[in-house]
C-alpha cells in the first residue's frame, strides 16, 4: 500500500460500518466518495491518512480498490 504502509483491514471494516450505520441506504459510490473525503480531511490535519487505500481517479470520481471490492464480499489484498 502508500508508502509501503499495510492497510489494516479492522479498523477500515469498522469505518465502513459506521458509514452505512449513519447513511441509510448508502450506495457503493457514496460509500467510495465519502472514504476518499474522510481520508482527504484527516491527511490534512494529520499529514498521514486514515485509511491507507491508494486512490485512483475514474470517470466519477476517486476510487481506492479496496472499497469498491467490497460488492465482492472482501476487502482487495
Amino acid at each position: 500500500m502508500s508508502l509501503g504502509i499495510t492497510v489494516n483491514k479492522e479498523k477500515n471494516g469498522l469505518l465502513m460500518a459506521y458509514i452505512a450505520e449513519q447513511i441509510n441506504g448508502v450506495t457503493l459510490r457514496k460509500l467510495l466518495k465519502i472514504t476518499y473525503l474522510i481520508d482527504e480531511k484527516f491527511m490534512k490535519q494529520r499529514g498521514f491518512p486514515l485509511t491507507w487505500f491508494d486512490y485512483y481517479a475514474w470517470e466519477k470520481g476517486p476510487v481506492a480498490p479496496e472499497v469498491y471490492d467490497i460488492k465482492n464480499g472482501a476487502f482487495h489484498d
